[in-house]
């Protein structure tokens, strides 16, 4: 079967900048990490409004988010799971929760948004200037 009968581009918005969220979408259950879990909160309300204020704009937001692991999951999956968590977890994955249809994700191999592939990334797809947030530890 031809190729074009079988995979079809996914037509992803073309924009001079968009936000990019770094592991924003994270259960963040990992030793210590309550003192990020702390500032995450804070930094997500941060976050949800420069989302808001370029959403205004019609400046997507693309989420570029680790799978932990898990090869079969799909960023779906994960943000139903992180915004189901109780707490301030739960509190983060809710406030950051992509609502709008010109937002994008990219699912990476555990640890891998660094090395990800130049091909799926926001420059390829027209994007001249990129404001990134996220969470790391």
């Amino acid at each position: 079967m031809p190729r074009s009968q079988v995979l079809k581009p996914t037509d992803v918005p073309r924009s001079p900048v968009v936000l990019l969220l770094v592991d924003v979408i994270n259960p963040l259950q990992f030793p210590n990490a309550g003192g990020l879990v702390r500032e995450a909160v804070r930094a997500a309300a941060k976050i949800s409004k420069l989302k808001a204020k370029l959403k205004s704009r019609n400046i997507p937001a693309i989420y570029a988010n680790d799978n932990y692991g898990t090869w079969q999951s799909e960023f779906s999956d994960i943000l139903v799971e992180c915004m189901g968590l109780s707490g301030p977890r739960g509190e983060i994955a809710r406030t950051l929760a992509p609502s709008e249809t010109r937002s994008r994700d990219i699912e990476t191999p555990a640890f891998g948004i660094s090395f990800h592939s130049a091909s799926a990334s926001p420059r390829s797809h027209g994007s001249g200037e990129i404001d990134h947030r996220g969470f790391c530890h």
